[in-house]
């Protein structure tokens, strides 16, 4: 028999089906061309009520303050914003939490930027992909 690989595991591809469905709502949400509204309960059904994230310039904000931003900056980006999530990699797996590490390109206004981040989720079934975001840490990463 053969071992199941972490990155086998449902978890895992949830955590990763996650990452990256956020992140497509995100490119869109910020763009110019944004969802309705209402599309935004999607953000708030995948963050555990207790979320919280550390920035790339190392401030800590709640899940309150991150909410706010982002319906504050609906549409605010510009046509040309895009995000791309890159290398997704489990870390630690202990059922029913993840840690995954995964690097997030955005472009804007000509510019790209690129941050290391880590995520810890917990399975939740009645979160979209089946987990929520309990923590998220992003670093600057040049070049």
């Amino acid at each position: 028999m053969t071992p199941l690989r972490s990155s086998d595991h449902p978890l895992v591809r949830a955590a990763v089906a996650e990452t990256e469905t956020l992140h497509a709502f995100f490119e869109a949400w910020l763009g110019s061309n944004p969802p309705a509204p209402g599309a935004f309960a999607r953000v708030e059904a995948a963050l555990a009520p207790t979320f919280t994230m550390i920035g790339p310039e190392g401030s800590r904000d709640s899940r309150a303050a991150i909410i706010a931003a982002l319906q504050a900056d609906r549409g605010a980006r510009g046509p040309d914003f895009r995000i791309r999530v890159e290398a997704p990699e489990p870390l630690a797996l202990e059922p029913p939490v993840v840690v995954l590490a995964y690097r997030e390109r955005q472009w804007r206004a000509g510019e790209e930027t690129l941050r290391q981040s880590t995520a810890v989720f917990r399975a939740d079934g009645e979160a979209p992909n089946g987990v929520r975001w309990l923590t998220l840490q992003e670093t600057w990463v040049k070049g």
